[in-house]
C-alpha cells in the first residue's frame, strides 16, 4: 500500500524552512469552502476563525487583511487601513533611517571606544611597566642607600679611630715639644760654657805665642854663644839662667790657672 503523501501550502513550506512548529487543520470541501462552512466543519465557533485577504491598492502595492470569516472586506476601510498603513510604513521608514543612522552613529562610538579602550590599554600596560619599573629601582635605592649607609658608619668609626689617633700624637707632639724646649734650654747653657772655653783657648793660645817668641830669641842667643867658649859658657849659664826663668814665667800661670772641664761638652778637647 503505498504511503499518502501529504500536502503542503506554500505556508506549510515556509514554516517547515524556518522550524516553526504549527498544526494543520483539514476539512471536507465538498460541505463548503466559504469561511463560516469551513469554521462549522472544524468544530469552531465562525466568530473565532479569521480569513485572510491579498488587496493591490492603486499605487500597486500588495495589502493583507485578515478578518472574521463571516464578515466582508470593507473597501472604503481597507482603503483607508492602506492609508494609515503607507504612513506607518513611510513613519516605520523614516524611522529605520533614524535608527540605522544612530546605529551607525554608535558602531562609529563603539570603534571609538574601542580605540580608546586600546589606548588606554596600551596606557595601562605602559604604566604597569613603569610601576615594575619604579618597584626595582626603588629596592635598588634602597640596597643602595643601606651600602651608603654602612660605609658612612664605617666612615665615621674610621674619623673616630683617626681623631683618637690624633689626639695621641697632639699629646706626643706636646710632650715632643716641651722636651725639646728643655733640649734649647740645654743647648744654650752648653753655648754659652763653649764660649767661655773658646775664651780660655784664645788667652792659652796668647800665652803660647809669647813662649814661642821666647824660645826663638834662647836659639839665637843659643847660636852667639857657638863662637867663644868662655863666651858660651857664659851664655850657656845666661841661657840657663834665662831658660829657668822662661820656665818659671811658664809654669808659675799653668799651675795656678784651674785647667776647664770637658765632661758632658760636643766640643773635642785640645791636645
Amino acid at each position: 500500500m503505498a504511503k499518502h503523501k501529504e500536502e503542503k501550502t506554500n505556508v506549510m513550506r515556509v514554516l517547515d524552512q524556518k522550524k516553526i512548529p504549527y498544526t494543520a487543520h483539514t476539512y471536507d470541501p465538498e460541505s463548503g469552502i466559504d469561511g463560516v462552512s469551513v469554521a462549522r466543519s472544524l468544530g469552531q465557533d465562525p466568530a473565532s476563525v479569521f480569513k485572510t485577504l491579498v488587496a493591490r491598492g492603486a499605487s500597486g502595492g500588495y495589502y493583507v487583511f485578515d478578518i472574521p470569516v463571516a464578515a466582508t472586506l470593507d473597501l472604503k476601510k481597507a482603503a483607508k487601513a492602506a492609508e494609515d498603513a503607507k504612513r506607518e510604513l513611510a513613519k516605520a521608514r523614516y524611522e529605520l533611517e533614524v535608527a540605522q543612522g544612530q546605529q551607525r552613529a554608535a558602531e562609529d562610538a563603539v570603534l571609538k571606544l574601542q580605540g580608546d579602550k586600546n589606548h588606554y590599554d596600551l596606557l595601562l600596560s605602559s604604566l604597569r611597566e613603569r610601576l615594575e619599573s619604579l618597584d626595582t629601582e626603588r629596592e635598588t635605592i634602597a640596597r643602595r642607600r643601606g651600602e651608603v649607609k654602612r660605609v658612612a658608619e664605617e666612615k665615621e668609626a674610621l674619623v673616630l679611630s683617626q681623631e683618637k689617633e690624633a689626639g695621641e700624637l697632639r699629646a706626643q707632639a706636646e710632650k715632643s715639644l716641651s722636651g725639646q724646649s728643655e733640649l734649647l734650654r740645654s743647648t744654650s747653657r752648653l753655648g754659652d760654657e763653649i764660649a767661655e772655653k773658646k775664651s780660655v783657648l784664645a788667652g792659652y793660645a796668647a800665652e803660647r805665642e809669647t813662649t814661642e817668641k821666647s824660645l826663638a830669641s834662647l836659639e839665637g842667643l843659643r847660636a852667639q854663644m857657638q863662637g867663644d867658649e868662655q863666651s858660651r859658657r857664659a851664655l850657656i849659664e845666661q841661657y840657663r839662667a834665662a831658660s829657668e826663668q822662661s820656665q818659671r814665667e811658664i809654669g808659675t800661670p799653668i799651675r795656678r790657672r784651674r785647667a776647664p772641664s770637658w765632661r758632658g761638652s760636643p766640643w773635642p778637647r785640645p791636645r
